[in-house]
């Protein structure tokens, strides 16, 4: 650091330490000339206002109401970006500062919506509509995807509504759901307990649910299902309604409306409980969804400079919603951003670093938006410091106590366990009476996991019961906190607002706190190599970040620096100098008349790289995958690499192959402690055909010597052994010894 950013860097300190200090005691003091009030800069944790922050809330939950709100790369999600740029474009202070606001849009494997949702009720000989939504289909398979579309094909925006209308059929227990016949129900309208499907609350939601399956699939004109309001643990409340419930898992032939309403906003049509449903003589329903494949998603980010240009810090939320209102999951997160956007326009303060801030689409259909932004900013994430991502505020139930948390992946199987992000932004909390607990995971957290590919300390900023959500898992964790339910309103979200202040308190210290000094925030080696990751023919953002998580961390507990070239950016011979190490990933793309093809400059290059001694490890995958799901469409670029493979002796062939475990053949530094490999998906592995090298696992990994200046291919049939999946396996063995391998070469 030069001498005039260490003096800049102090004055800074000093200065803010001034300002609390006299805004506390001098701030209404007078001018003795004029009696004019005394203009000292505010300081910026003072100027943090809830009240602000839930005008923000309750404008992100009035989009699209009942009709998928802000539903993940949908029409509302676009609107929520409008509005967070929009709000943004107000902060004159931040403009006149040079403020940078870049919107992305990028496409995600599938997507719905909702131009029809409606619940009419006749009482009395009146028809009354009451509010209501519908459910959102399948993220991964196609088939049960296209069974929630009224007009059951694909990218077909037309409006098509379905209407059924019928004497209404009411079920608010097992036993009559079990009672049930197929002659009960034709042309009838079904008014169902949602409590009876629920997956977290109710163990029997499989078999109801293949119930409820066989009698769409038998003449039920129409499906409502019915939701009421708890907070008492073990009483459903809806939790996952709007993300499809059942119905991401069961498919039904028959294509009916199926919508769901919440039985609070029945009060118009004079019903306030399941008694009062006799009342009603008729219900007509009209539903109109569309599915796309591949669906329009988008990102916003907002680039603030801070004092010292070469570093940065990153603070992150996700705008969509699981087809609810989204309070809590991620509206909190995206309007405690734009918070913190509004205090630092007020107070006029400058980061220590250069701050981004950015809300992500596509989430809820597995983090497309943060493994779009981080594959297509590799220069930022050389800069950054670290990166947190507020998913999201939450409320207890009743009797329970919820905390602030910051969840992490740690490098405790390499060695190292700490989050030295967590402890230096904890070290600066005392002064705000705010405590947080450190939480250590494995495997995909949230859109901060989707940074550790390339070795960018994160964590993700949240609040949640962390006994019973880590011994009962990830659902109940939701359904504990009231994420992805009807309810995460933001007038629910008003009883913890103290939680929402905290946050926001926590948020902007790691904004302006964040590179005051020089402490490293990472416990990895320093860098000494050079890894980079070749997307330019994987369509899907998230099989990068995701599918490469634990690679990634292996790389840098080795001293690389990984990089990746993007889908569609084709890599130059620049990209390739002073590489030690190259991952090509499967060539896929999302369904259509699409085909990957690698040009011949491209095959050149690669060619050329191994020849002058490069590591080359080519990954492959029988089926499309989406956001660490194996889909059932089969891989049609699985053997497109092939011209660069053949003359090595190593061939692709049509296919997949199934097997559940594999067992290295022979002894090998890159089959070092392994017994026992498995995929992370079934039936995915490629047939290869190896006529050069060492086949090390039968029919997943090999090795091939190449020219005459030791040049090597790493060859992986199915990218899903590069994920540790379970205790009884190697997985994360066999990729560190990839990345230890690379790095004694």
């Amino acid at each position: 650091m030069t001498s005039n950013k260490l003096k800049n860097r102090l004055f800074i300190s000093v200065a803010l330490i001034c300002i609390m200090v006299l805004s506390s005691c001098q701030k209404q003091q007078t001018i003795a000339n004029n009696d004019k009030p005394q203009d000292y800069p505010p300081v910026p944790y003072d100027l943090i206002s809830t009240d602000s922050i839930f005008s923000y809330l309750e404008d992100l939950t009035s989009i699209q109401p009942y009709s998928g709100w802000r539903n993940s790369a949908s029409s509302g999600e676009a609107e929520g970006l409008d509005y967070v740029q929009s709000q943004l474009d107000q902060f004159s202070i931040l403009k006149d500062k040079g403020l940078e606001v870049e919107r992305q849009s990028f496409e995600v494997y599938s997507g719905v919506e909702f131009w029809t949702t409606e619940v009419h009720l006749t009482v009395n000989g009146e028809e009354i509509e009451v509010p209501a939504d519908g459910i959102r289909g399948s993220r991964y398979d196609p088939k049960i995807a296209l069974s929630l579309d009224s007009d059951g094909s694909a990218n077909d925006s037309e409006l098509n509504p379905v209407e059924a209308f019928g004497s209404i059929l009411l079920i608010d227990n097992k036993e009559k759901l079990k009672s049930l016949k197929s002659s009960d129900v034709k042309g009838q309208i079904l008014f169902l307990d949602y409590s009876l499907i629920d997956s977290v609350t109710n163990q029997d939601f499989v078999s109801n649910g293949q119930r409820v399956i066989k009698l769409i699939d038998n003449g039920l004109a129409g499906l409502v299902l019915i939701t009421s309001y708890s907070n008492v643990d073990g009483e459903s409340r809806g939790t996952m309604i709007g993300d499809g419930g059942i119905f991401q898992w069961f498919n039904h032939t028959k294509r009916i409306p199926i919508l769901y309403v919440r039985i609070e906003d029945l009060s118009n049509a004079g019903i306030s409980n399941w008694q009062d449903f006799e009342k009603v003589e008729s219900a007509r329903l009209v539903w109109d969804e569309d599915v796309f494949m591949p669906a329009a998603s988008g990102n916003l980010s907002a680039h603030i400079e801070g004092i010292d240009n070469s570093k940065a810090v990153l603070l992150s939320a996700h705008i969509d919603s699981p087809n609810g209102p989204g309070a809590f999951d991620d509206g909190s997160g995206s309007a405690i951003l734009l918070e913190i956007a509004r205090v630092l326009n007020e107070s006029k303060a400058q980061p220590a670093v250069d701050l981004y801030i950015v809300w992500y689409g596509g989430h809820e259909l597995g983090t497309y938006g943060s493994s779009y932004f981080v594959s297509t900013h590799q220069d930022l994430m050389d800069k950054l410091l670290a990166m947190l991502v507020i998913d999201p505020v939450g409320m207890p139930m009743d009797g329970k106590v919820i905390n602030i948390s910051t969840s992490y992946s740690s490098y405790r199987y390499f060695g190292d366990d700490r989050s030295l992000w967590a402890d230096y932004l904890s070290s600066d909390l005392p002064t705000h009476d705010i405590e947080f607990e450190q939480e250590k995971f494995d495997g995909l957290i949230a859109d901060n996991s989707n940074y550790d590919a390339f070795n960018v300390p994160e964590f993700n900023l949240s609040v949640l019961d962390n006994d019973e959500w880590m011994a009962k898992g990830s659902g109940y964790g939701h359904y504990a906190s009231h994420w992805h339910d009807p309810y995460e309103t933001a007038e629910l979200a008003k009883s913890v607002k103290d939680i929402f202040e905290s946050i926001t308190k926590i948020a902007l210290s790691a904004a302006l706190e964040t590179g005051q000094n020089e402490t490293s925030l990472k416990v990895t080696p320093k860098v000494e190599h050079h890894a980079l990751v070749i997307a330019s023919h994987t369509e899907n953002p998230t099989i990068g970040p995701a599918l490469m998580q634990d690679l990634g961390m292996a790389l840098a507990w080795n001293g690389f620096d990984v990089d990746l070239i993007p889908y569609g950016q084709y890599v130059t011979a620049k990209d390739l100098e002073n590489t030690e190490f190259v991952i090509l990933l499967p060539a896929l793309d999302y369904p259509g008349e699409n085909e990957e093809i690698w040009s011949i400059d491209e095959i050149t290059l690669l060619t050329n790289y191994i020849n002058e001694g490069g590591l080359l490890l080519v990954t492959n995958s029988a089926h499309s995958i989406a956001s660490g799901r194996k889909v059932e469409e089969l891989n049609e670029d699985a053997t497109s690499i092939n011209d660069l493979l053949k003359p090595m002796g190593i061939e692709f062939r049509n296919g997949n192959l199934g097997g559940e475990s594999y067992q290295p053949q022979e002894n090998h530094a890159l089959t070092a402690n392994i017994q026992q490999l498995a995929s992370m998906f079934e039936n995915n592995r490629v047939p290869i055909k190896f006529t050069d090298g060492h086949e090390l696992v039968k029919g997943v990994l090999g090795l091939v010597d190449y020219g005459q200046k030791g040049g090597q291919v790493i060859v992986i049939t199915d990218i899903g052994f590069l994920k540790n999946i379970a205790a009884s396996v190697q997985n994360l063995e066999l990729v560190k010894n990839i990345a230890d391998y690379a790095a004694a070469r």
